[in-house]
């Protein structure tokens, strides 16, 4: 299954162009059939034309631009696929499919930009990353993608591992000794030998790891995922000094790959992404509140629009359930807010989300409630200065 990417989010985020069709369902429902996703997908599909005659698109040109979409749902291949949500975006490009992780609520939508909420929600809660795994046996990295750990091909990367070298790990040594700097479990190599053997031992280990990390920052250069390390102790502080690909995460998992399989790493690594996820919300949702005296929060869904137009927002909070149905002109700064959504109707956090991606900003996605000050959608300015309409 593939990960969603920062890069993805920013290529659905584009600037205007054209119509632009979602469609969102969940796929593989209990006690359901999966010729019946296809059938609920082509009842979207229906309902999306209705919003692009309600826009003013001429009829033939709604069935053209579905055209491509309607063959998705005649693709077997696509529905079989163990995925518990699908994305289906449509443009006058042609057609982009994802299959999702989690379930999604059911809708379609139709306008001048893709609704990106649940690709957001996605990217933030998907278990996707590299992982680097340095043993006594080899080096090898593996790329996961929502609980799928894969070997990937790595050209110039040592294959052998650190038992090349001399070392062994350092339970397993009667040279080395491991030190604890006053945390269970944590151990450091302590280099034994005379002088320069000592010296020489210690960096012909930096210059293995330096090759490793040069083979992989190459192999990872155009990807945006994280990279975890995977190693005895002593390893990870060496591998952090030569390490080059600035996504490094900061904890690794503890311990000899070797003796892990591959179902067990990625468990290990879903719960460092998930502890250093809560961690990361807990910490902007207090930025936001420290903020807040200063003038550089906001939490009025109609003014945030506005300013994430404006380039201001530099972190925006959302609850994907709260989709808060209106429209916004861009030209004049008018927000209308609808009670009940109607057939032209956009989402006023996808808007909001759509303009903060598009500049650079980041998109938290929270639980019911969770949102600072309790609505759909909070922000945090880049500097103190409301919008007004018409700006």
């Amino acid at each position: 299954m593939t990960a969603i990417t920062r890069q993805d989010l920013e290529q659905v985020s584009a600037a205007d162009g054209g119509w632009r069709v979602s469609i969102y369902l969940p796929t593989h429902v209990a006690g359901e059939q999966n010729q019946q996703a296809s059938v609920r997908y082509k009842n979207l599909l229906r309902d999306a034309r209705q919003r692009l005659l309600a826009r003013g698109m001429a009829e033939e040109d709604a069935d053209r631009l579905l055209a491509a979409a309607s063959r998705v749902a005649e693709d077997a291949s696509f529905w079989r696929t163990p995925a518990k949500g699908a994305a289906i975006l449509i443009d006058a490009t042609g057609v982009r499919t994802w299959p999702l992780p989690t379930q999604c609520p059911e809708v379609a939508t139709a306008g001048t930009t893709f609704y990106i909420v649940p690709l957001i929600a996605t990217f933030n809660v998907q278990a996707a990353y590299f992982l680097l795994a340095v043993s006594q046996k080899r080096a090898r990295l593996m790329r996961c993608a929502n609980d799928e750990l894969v070997e990937v091909a790595v050209a110039g990367l040592p294959e052998t591992g650190i038992e090349s070298l001399g070392y062994d790990e350092p339970e397993e040594r009667s040279q080395t000794h491991t030190a604890s700097p006053g945390l269970p479990g944590k151990q450091s190599l302590v280099f034994h030998g005379q002088g320069g053997a000592a010296d020489a031992a210690k960096k012909e280990l930096v210059e293995y790891l330096r090759r490793v990390d040069r083979a992989v920052a190459a192999a990872m250069e155009n990807d945006d995922l994280p990279l975890i390390f995977a190693g005895v102790d002593y390893l990870f502080p060496i591998y952090k000094e030569v390490n080059t690909a600035s996504r490094l995460f900061a904890s690794h998992l503890s311990g000899s790959p070797d003796y892990a399989s591959s179902q067990t790493l990625a468990e290990r690594a879903r719960v460092l992404l998930a502890e250093a996820r809560e961690g990361r919300t807990d910490a902007d949702i207090d930025r936001y509140w420290k903020n807040a005296s200063g003038g550089k929060t906001e939490k009025r869904a109609e003014q945030i629009v506005r300013d994430s137009q404006a380039g201001v927002v530099d972190m925006l909070f959302i609850d994907p359930s709260l989709p808060l149905w209106g429209r916004f002109d861009p030209l004049t700064g008018d927000v209308r807010v609808d009670g009940e959504r109607r057939l032209d109707s956009d989402s006023l956090i996808n808007t909001a989300a759509v303009n903060v991606v598009r500049r650079g900003g980041s998109v938290a996605t929270t639980a019911t409630g969770y949102v600072p000050g309790g609505g759909a959608m909070a922000a945090i300015l880049r500097f103190s200065a409301e919008v007004p309409a018409g700006a």
